[in-house]
C-alpha cells in the first residue's frame, strides 16, 4: 500500500536513501524513468524513511526509558518490569482488576453513559498509574521492614556510672 503526500525537514541522509532509490530504479529499467514512475520509486522511498524515522522515535523512547530506570532505585525497576511498553500491567492481582473495574464503572456513573474508547483510555491510564504507585509504595514499605528486621540487636552490658 503506497503512502501520498511529502515528508518535512530531510536530513540529508534521507535526501540520500531518495535519491538511491531513483538511481536504483533507472539502473533497473536501464534508461530515464518517466514521471509516473518516479513518484512511485518516490513513494516508496518515503515509505522507508517514515519506517527508519518511526525506528530512530522508538529506538530514542526506549533509551531515555531505560536511561530513567537506571536513575530510579533497583526496587522500583523490578516494578517496572511488570509493564510492557505502553505501560499496560502484565500481571494483575484480583484487588487490581475490581479497582480498574470500579474506575470505569465510577467513570461511567458520572458521564451518565457508556464510555467512549479514548475516555475508556484516560481512565485505564490513570487507573494503572496508580495502581504502579501502589506497588511502588507497598515493596518500598516491604525492603525498611526487612532492613529493620535484618539490623541485629546486640545487648552490652551498661557502662556503670562511678561517683
Amino acid at each position: 500500500k503506497l503512502r501520498m503526500g511529502w515528508i518535512q525537514n530531510l536530513t540529508e541522509n534521507e535526501k540520500k536513501i531518495i535519491d538511491d532509490f531513483l538511481e536504483e530504479a533507472a539502473k533497473l529499467k536501464g534508461k530515464a524513468l518517466n514521471k509516473k514512475e518516479k513518484q512511485t520509486v518516490k513513494f516508496i522511498a518515503r515509505d522507508q524513511v517514515r519506517s527508519i524515522r518511526k525506528e530512530q522515535k522508538s529506538k530514542k523512547q526506549k533509551k531515555s526509558r531505560v536511561d530513567m530506570e537506571e536513575k530510579e532505585d533497583e526496587t522500583i525497576n523490578t516494578i517496572s518490569n511488570n509493564a510492557d511498553e505502553q505501560g499496560r500491567l502484565k500481571i494483575l492481582s484480583a484487588k487490581e482488576r475490581d479497582f480498574i473495574n470500579n474506575a470505569i464503572y465510577e467513570e461511567m456513573k458520572i458521564k451518565g453513559r457508556k464510555l467512549v474508547k479514548c475516555e475508556m483510555k484516560e481512565v485505564l491510564k490513570i487507573a494503572r498509574k496508580k495502581i504502579l504507585n501502589n506497588r511502588i509504595s507497598c515493596q518500598i514499605k516491604n525492603e525498611r521492614n526487612k532492613e529493620r528486621f535484618e539490623a541485629e540487636f546486640e545487648w552490652r552490658k551498661p557502662v556503670p556510672f562511678r561517683r
